[in-house]
């Protein structure tokens, strides 16, 4: 592989690739450090900008091993070269039509979150293929009520994969559904977060949840954490102290 240099402004080209994928890049220093700790030049970063840009993807594994696998091609997936901003991949699912189509309305055009489906399907069957055909870095379920069928649906949702981050809203809770929550998270390897619907007030703050939940983050609303701790390993705790 070669270097050159236009002679006229500096900016590095290869392979007939000019510079100004290159200062597309340099524009967007989150993306461009990333890839420089990995020990790349400004030759290689030309060429993998310009073949994220132009969604050659055989083209880019090919390259990448040709650079001795410095670039894990999923994370290199993951940045948006157009916004200089790691993207994530949303996986929403929320019975309540009305909180779908705000959630999609705002998520849709989101600079970094991107949402890859929307869907009113919470059933255990649709749940593990959509995580392995859109392989999210977050899924959110909301449902009306937090039963066992929810958390068996986060089971499902984890078997798929181990690894995504997990954000859970409902609207009210029973004490069931709140011990088998608390069984499910004492083995849950990713992010998570546990939010009553009533708590959010706003989308922007829903986005906020995202970042820290893909980060590995663990929230979890104070009622619902009391809940959590109240039940212990019996089902033996009124209703009312459930209740949000």
């Amino acid at each position: 592989m070669t270097n050159g240099n236009d002679g006229s402004n500096g900016h590095m080209a290869r392979n007939g690739v000019n510079g100004a994928s290159f200062d597309a890049l340099i524009e967007h220093p989150g993306l461009i450090s990333y890839l420089t700790s990995l020990g790349l030049d400004n030759a290689e970063l030309t060429e993998l900008s310009h073949l994220l840009r132009t969604g050659k993807d055989e083209e880019l594994v090919r390259v990448i091993r040709g650079m001795g696998a410095k670039v894990p091609v999923r994370d290199l997936e993951q940045w948006d070269v157009d916004t200089g901003h790691r993207t994530i991949k949303l996986y929403m699912v929320e019975e309540q039509q009305i909180l779908r189509e705000v959630y999609q309305s705002f998520f849709s055009t989101h600079p970094v979150i991107k949402l890859m489906k929307a869907s009113g399907d919470t059933s255990e069957d649709a749940l593990k293929k959509a995580m392995v055909q859109l392989k999210p870095d977050v899924t959110m379920l909301g449902v009306r009520t937090l039963g066992i069928r929810a958390v068996d649906s986060l089971e499902a949702i984890r078997e798929a994969s181990a690894e995504v981050g997990l954000v859970l809203t409902f609207a009210a809770y029973d004490a069931p559904g709140i011990k088998a929550l608390r069984e499910f998270s004492m083995d849950s390897p990713a992010g998570c977060a546990y939010l009553l619907k009533h708590t959010i007030d706003s989308v922007d703050q829903l986005a906020q949840v995202i970042y820290s939940v893909v980060q590995g983050r663990i929230i979890v609303d104070p009622s619902v954490m009391d809940a959590l701790i109240s039940t212990g390993d019996s089902y033996g705790v009124p209703l009312s102290r459930l209740s949000p």
